[in-house]
C-alpha cells in the first residue's frame, strides 16, 4: 500500500493541532455556557477568541 505523505501531514497536524484547540474553545465558551448560540459567537469579544486560535494559525507556514 501507498501512504501519501501529505495526506498523512494534514491528518497528523489536524489531530495534533486542530482538536486540541476546538476542546479548549469548547471548555472556554461552550462547557460555560458563554456561547450557546451563533448569535452569541457574533457577539464575542474577538481577541478572546483568538487567544484560543492564537499558536494554531502562528504556526503555519
Amino acid at each position: 500500500m501507498v501512504v501519501d505523505a501529505a495526506f498523512t501531514s494534514i491528518g497528523l497536524n489536524y489531530f495534533t493541532a486542530v482538536v486540541p484547540k476546538v476542546e479548549e474553545f469548547s471548555k472556554r465558551f461552550i462547557e460555560t455556557e458563554r456561547i450557546r448560540s451563533l448569535k452569541d459567537l457574533a457577539k464575542a469579544d474577538m481577541d478572546e477568541l483568538r487567544k484560543v486560535w492564537r499558536n494554531l494559525t502562528m504556526s503555519r507556514p
